[in-house]
């Protein structure tokens, strides 16, 4: 990324600006990239340079006796007129600045500060629709919106802002009401004296993008009395996907994060070795804006939804919440097949072979298959929409349920189990003193503090064919991870997935596994293809989405 996308809230190296999130982490950065440690090395030899400099100065300067002794200057005594001595160069003591880098070698890219060269569209892409400028909601809200010459809208003070915002978070009706009554609280009389007055205000308050209710009949399988089936409605609760776009553009703390054009990014001058790692430096989104008009404005949409529960111990209550958030992106510019002509050879040729619930079709195992929800979208590829998922997918399914499994079963009884328990602490490694056969509540967290240690400690307690099978995905799940990749990166990643294709029939044959066909495995081929297209897949983790679903639910 360029210099002007960069969060200025977080601690960062001053020679490559790459943000952590303490300084610790930038001293460790320092200590590990070699090109940063010599631009600091340079930095600091500088100042040291100038220290001396000013000091040998101002020694040089000093007025002194015959005796030796140092004439001290005596301001009362000089003239008004007189010249004071200012040939001090103090700004000496001021921090060298970064050299500038050096002037791009190719005409088309341009070298960065993160030290990669950077080829931008050679067309015309993100410009304005109009010249008359439109103001963004949160412009809109400033300038209409009368706050009585507060920061904090309604209320008071921050005090009562702070206080407000804290029995939002925290409390619920009831307790809102018995808080309210008390004799502290009353004495500092806030503007709101009930829940109930709470509500009214914050209700009152600047909205986002306005809620609507729809009601759902959901036909179920269910017979009732009268012999049909029996129904249920279901509320829907939804905002309009156009404006919550228009808000996340609109939003000013977003003003220097956005990409409106696509770029490449490469290691090097020539253009050998490409980075991918933000969306905007991924093929898809090159592709497509030279298919679009001239100055066209690519944003791209990324959805999410997971099932959460919303009762704890009673009521079976669920729902399903749907996410979207935008990365400013779904496969090659050429897939093998179109899905809308492919599936319209389908249901010609299907169509005169359709009768009602035929015995074989439920003998087989055979379902209805309803329009999905994508069927009416325009030029819509549901499969290149969907995305790698390292939660899911790979953390999850390939390891967990999987490799640890084939491990448990051809490991000693309790083998594995001994060894986590015994494993020596260290500073960011998880303890497992319980072992891992024992864990009911799996999250994203333990898989990953699992890898860092796994292939070592299973070595020596599994067949060898099944080590080179546990290396080789482990790395393959190190390079999936990978927040920004190269050329190089992704043919590695790929070498260790043909090291798995190469030894896993052996899971099958072992009698470990009926068959290699599961889905989670067959989606492995896919990831280097997604990330030259789409970017690297942290961008498309469901854990955020899951992490989502916390504070979702505290509104039920």
């Amino acid at each position: 990324m360029r210099s002007g996308r960069h969060n200025t809230y977080l601690p960062s190296c001053q020679h490559c600006y790459t943000h952590f999130e303490t300084e610790n982490g930038v001293s460790c950065h320092l200590a590990q990239k070699h090109s940063c440690r010599e631009k600091e090395a340079q930095r600091l030899a500088a100042v040291s340079q100038n220290l001396f400099d000013a000091h040998t100065h101002i020694e040089q300067t000093r007025r002194v006796s015959p005796d030796g002794e140092e004439i001290p200057y005596d301001y009362d005594m000089m003239p008004l007129d007189a010249e004071m001595d200012t040939d001090i160069n103090y700004h000496l003591l001021a921090m060298p600045d970064v050299p500038p880098p050096p002037p791009p070698e190719y005409a088309t890219q341009d070298k960065d500060e993160n030290d990669r060269y950077v080829e931008d569209y050679d067309g015309v892409a993100g410009m304005p629709m109009s010249d008359v400028v439109q103001p963004t909601q949160f412009e809109f809200l400033a300038r209409n919106i009368p706050l009585d010459n507060s920061s904090f809208g309604p209320f008071v003070d921050e005090k009562e802002w702070d206080l407000a915002k804290w029995i939002m978070k925290s409390l619920g009706k009831g307790t809102t009401d018995e808080l309210l009554k008390t004799d502290f609280v009353h004495e500092h009389e806030p503007s709101f004296h009930n829940a109930r007055k709470l509500y009214q205000i914050i209700d009152s308050l600047p909205d986002s993008t306005a809620w609507k209710c729809n009601f759902i009949k959901v036909e179920g399988d269910v017979m009732n009395l009268n012999g049909t089936p029996m129904t249920e409605m279901y509320p829907l609760w939804r905002r309009d996907a156009i404006e919550i776009i228009q808000e996340l553009i609109g939003n000013p703390t977003f003003r220097n994060d956005i990409a409106y054009f696509p770029e490449r990014a490469y290691t090097d001058a020539q253009g050998t070795c490409q980075i991918y790692d933000e969306l905007w430096t991924a093929d898809w989104w090159w592709d497509k804006q030279s298919m679009l008009p001239e100055g066209a404005t690519i944003v791209p949409v990324i959805i999410a939804s997971d099932e959460t529960q919303l009762s704890t111990f009673s009521g079976d209550k669920t729902a399903w919440p749907v996410y979207l958030t935008i990365e400013l992106a779904s496969k090659k510019k050429y897939p093998l097949r179109e899905p809308d002509k492919t599936l319209e050879l389908l249901r010609r040729n299907a169509e005169p072979f359709r009768i009602n619930a035929p015995a074989a079709f439920i003998t087989q195992g055979l379902r209805p298959m309803y329009p999905p929800f994508w069927a009416d979208l325009p030029h819509c590829n549901i499969f290149a929409a969907i995305t790698p998922d390292l939660l899911h997918q790979l953390h999850k399914g390939v390891f967990k349920d999987h490799l640890v499994s084939w491990c448990l079963t051809t490991a000693s009884g309790g083998e594995l189990d001994a060894r986590f328990k015994c494993m020596p602490a260290f500073t960011g490694l998880q303890q497992f003193k319980k072992g891992i056969t024992s864990i009911t509540q799996w999250t994203g967290k333990e898989h990953k503090q699992m890898q860092r240690v796994f292939v070592a400690l299973v070595s020596g307690c599994i067949p060898a064919w099944l080590l080179c099978i546990t290396r080789a995905l482990v790395d393959f799940i190190f390079y999936a991870r990978f927040q920004s990749h190269t050329t190089d990166s992704l043919h590695a990643m790929q070498a260790v997935l043909n090291l798995f294709h190469a030894d896993m029939d052996k899971v099958v044959e072992n009698g470990i596994c009926k068959d290699m066909e599961l889905p989670k495995f067959a989606s492995l081929v896919h990831y280097c293809e997604a990330i030259m297209a789409l970017g690297t897949i942290d961008s498309f983790n469901t854990e955020w989405s899951e992490q989502q679903h916390i504070e979702m639910k505290e509104g039920f």
